[in-house]
């Protein structure tokens, strides 16, 4: 509400006009913006923290491994390996956590999927007793991808071929175009002892 005084003649003001502003629409837009602010701030947050965890998992996972590989004792060795479980766990909360922090929902991104799926797999496997095979298409077209749903993805499956594969082996990862429907498909990730 705000006044204009309406002097006469004299210069005496007889009369006031007031004017009448509903501004609730306009207090609610602030409101949401305010709210928008903080979410964009909490997600930088969340993002910062979760690399930076991604990364301390990292080098913990490759001490723990080193541990492992150097133990003479079957009890510390299990230990060990039940921690790596846990550890991968963690790495994919992590992942949870850089989704949350982009808006919630899958952040998707036409991506080249070589050499993507080389860098997510190697990631998934740094600390792991499992090696890797590639058989990666040359002609794989970029596919419109959330790159943290598919790391853990490949996670998932590295943690099911460390399960199948508890003494070691190889993980074989292909991926090819496939015809069905008139639409390319690709196709990929298979274990292989």
């Amino acid at each position: 509400m705000s006044f204009v005084p309406i002097p006469d003649n004299h210069g005496r003001v007889n009369l006031v006009h007031a004017i009448i502003e509903d501004i609730t629409e306009r207090k609610r837009m602030e409101e949401e913006l305010q709210k928008t602010q903080k979410l964009e701030s909490l997600g930088r947050a969340c993002r910062g923290i979760a690399h930076r965890l991604q990364h301390l998992l990292t080098g913990i996972f490759g001490y723990i491994d080193l541990a492992r590989s150097v133990s003479k004792d079957v009890r510390a060795i299990e230990y060990l390996e039940a921690t790596l479980s846990t550890m991968t766990r963690a790495r994919a909360l992590t992942l949870q956590l850089l989704t949350f922090a982009k808006g919630g929902a899958p952040v998707q991104k036409l991506t080249p999927l070589i050499p993507f799926i080389e860098e997510a797999v190697n990631f998934a496997l740094s600390g792991s007793n499992i090696s890797c095979r590639f058989d990666l298409a040359e002609n794989l077209r970029p596919c419109n991808i959330d790159k943290n749903q598919i790391g853990q993805v490949i996670d998932k499956h590295r943690n099911h071929a460390q399960q199948a594969m508890p003494n070691g082996g190889t993980l074989e990862i292909t991926a090819g175009m496939s015809l069905s429907e008139k639409k390319a498909i690709p196709r990929w990730l298979k274990a292989i002892m």
